[in-house]
């Protein structure tokens, strides 16, 4: 198996450091390559399972580590804003998949965060479809009560208390996350206490973006996800283009599993009971492999 670990140059000048993994066995007619793009303070290698199997069923796939995670900087040095993270690091990966595969078809795998961040980008050209794991809206009253009185807390005075102590956020034991840098998380907190989220007009850039991606998109959530329940799951679909949006809702004793959560899907044990949705889908289109609830 080829993995390449290398750098590209966001046009700040900003390196970033992102990880090739190379088609293997049967090649496609036309080139298929994926983006991972991660979640709020993960690093690529948490995906480099998943990639490494995609990439055996013919997709090129890249992973990548924003500014400040990961390999891609010390998180005190960044100051920029979160919305960066897609309009410089994202669009980087892109540019760089366009001109290295002049001829092939994209697909983007958003979890969490690295779904929506790309309201914050309009959609590439090519791009083939799109997969949403684990997305939801981030605004506070998206989650039930009490847990929104928590989060609220969170967004509002816990975060920033956090980063005029330490001049960072402080990795959560709860969480696989790393530390944020201090404007990264500053503007998350914000994003959160606006009840448009990323979309809202107070917001400069404001993340417009979400309902220009008019391609398949697949978006797949867990009825145990301890991050975000159905409702915020829900709340940021609305805001996605309706055509060819499916929405599948997995309740973990459907597949035989105790628990999945906001991560179990990316955890190797999957490999055969959830991982084959997506080579399937980007594939064909088509999900024949689930009985479980579609939205």
């Amino acid at each position: 198996m080829s993995i390449t670990t290398f750098q590209i140059q966001a046009r700040d000048g900003y390196n970033l450091t992102c990880t090739y993994f190379e088609a293997l066995g049967f090649e496609p007619v036309k080139e298929q390559v994926i983006m991972i793009y991660p979640a709020v303070g993960v690093k690529r290698g948490f995906y480099a399972p998943l990639a490494k199997y995609l990439s055996q069923y013919g997709f090129h796939v890249y992973t990548i580590d924003y500014r400040g995670m990961g390999d891609s900087g010390d998180p005190k040095l960044v100051t920029d804003g979160l919305y960066t993270w897609a309009t410089l690091d994202m669009n980087a990966l892109q540019m760089f998949v366009t001109e290295k595969h002049k001829n092939a078809d994209f697909h983007i795998i958003g979890h969490s965060g690295g779904g929506w961040l790309l309201g914050f980008i309009k959609p590439m050209e090519k791009l083939k479809s799109l997969i949403l794991l684990n997305v939801g809206d981030g605004y506070y009253n998206c989650f039930p009560f009490p847990k929104n009185i928590q989060i609220y807390v969170s967004w509002k005075f816990l975060i920033p208390s956090a980063i005029k102590k330490y001049g960072i956020l402080p990795t959560s034991k709860h969480y696989y996350g790393m530390p944020l840098p201090k404007n990264i998380a500053l503007d998350w907190a914000n994003y959160g206490l606006k009840k448009d989220f990323i979309e809202d007009s107070s917001l400069n850039p404001r993340g417009a973006y979400l309902s220009s991606y008019n391609v398949p998109k697949l978006a797949i959530s867990f009825s145990d996800d301890e991050v975000l329940g159905l409702k915020s799951v829900q709340s940021i679909l609305a805001k996605l283009d309706s055509n060819e949006l499916q929405h599948v809702h997995i309740h973990p004793n459907e597949i035989g599993e105790k628990e999945i959560g906001h991560f179990g899907f990316l955890k190797p044990g999957q490999r055969k009971k959830l991982w084959p949705m997506l080579v399937e889908w980007i594939s064909s289109g088509k999900l024949s492999s689930l009985t479980s609830k579609k939205n």
